[in-house]
């Protein structure tokens, strides 16, 4: 099982708690550029991955790392040679723009200066968050999956440190696995969650 949607969300915080240095130098207007470059990059980089993972199980994971967060083609819808499929674009800018809509609403309270460093820095880092989101879609976006499975719909949202996975059974239904690590802090709602389910292939 992939950790991807994982290891992006904790890339993309990262890049995110790294442009707090230029908030800490009162240089509002360049964090807010930082933080809106690391939120359109990570969703880019969820979408090629779960293209890589969903496609090719795999095989184009040279894709993914020329996308990743820092990556010099993390701007573009290309990489390398090969371009994103159009409804996989289409449903990735859906996805980042809804994102993006909240966050330039964010950053007028930024500007507004009636905002402490430290709230600013703990609302930044949420929306690292949406990423595991873009990337199940993505992912899984074939498959009808009930919206209270998906990772990041519990009482814990962006800390949500829940996977799932979806085995094709060939007959149009697919064997759902959701799984929790004992070793993190859970919401309440996580753990009973965590199991097999049987789903369906969405109707074209």
């Amino acid at each position: 099982m992939s950790n991807d949607a994982i290891r992006l969300h904790a890339l993309t915080l990262h890049e995110i708690e790294a442009a707090g240095a230029l908030l800490d130098a009162g240089q509002t207007d360049a964090y807010i550029d930082a933080v809106r470059r690391a939120i359109v990059r990570g969703h880019t980089a969820a979408t090629w991955s779960a293209i890589a993972q969903r496609d090719h199980a795999g095989r184009i994971r040279d894709w993914l790392m020329r996308a990743v967060p820092g990556a010099r083609h993390a701007r573009t819808e290309r990489t390398g040679d090969v371009a994103m499929p159009r409804a996989d674009r289409d449903r990735m800018r859906e996805l980042a723009t809804r994102e993006l809509r909240y966050f330039e609403r964010f950053a007028r309270e930024i500007r507004s200066g009636q905002l402490s460093p430290a709230r600013i820095k703990a609302r930044a880092a949420m929306y690292a968050g949406a990423i595991r989101p873009t990337y199940y879609e993505i992912r899984y976006g074939h498959w009808d999956i009930p919206q209270r499975l998906l990772p990041g719909n519990q009482q814990c949202r962006a800390n949500c440190r829940c996977t799932i996975s979806v085995a094709d059974l060939g007959d149009g239904r697919g064997l759902l696995t959701r799984r929790y690590s004992p070793e993190a802090d859970h919401c309440s709602e996580c753990p009973p969650l965590a199991g097999t389910y049987t789903i369906y292939r969405r109707l074209r």
